[in-house]
């Protein structure tokens, strides 16, 4: 099966506080759901969220990626 949408989270790669996700997703509404829950992840344990926007990479989303609201 071949995931077409990979979910990454801007800034995330230096930040240990992101919890582990599935990154690749066939669907963006998929992603989008991933991208809800691990906001709700971190805001549960106060981390911050609105500098760790998520963003979508697939058909239809442009070179530079898809920003999504998780919510």
């Amino acid at each position: 099966m071949r995931q077409n949408f990979e979910l990454v989270f801007f800034g995330g790669a230096m930040v240990k506080y992101i919890p582990r996700y599935k990154r690749n997703h066939k669907t963006l509404e998929s992603a989008r759901e991933t991208a809800r829950k691990v906001w709700e992840s971190m805001s549960s344990n106060g981390y911050p969220t609105a500098c760790h926007t998520p963003i979508v990479y697939g058909p239809g989303c442009g070179p530079d990626g898809k920003p999504v609201q998780p919510w």
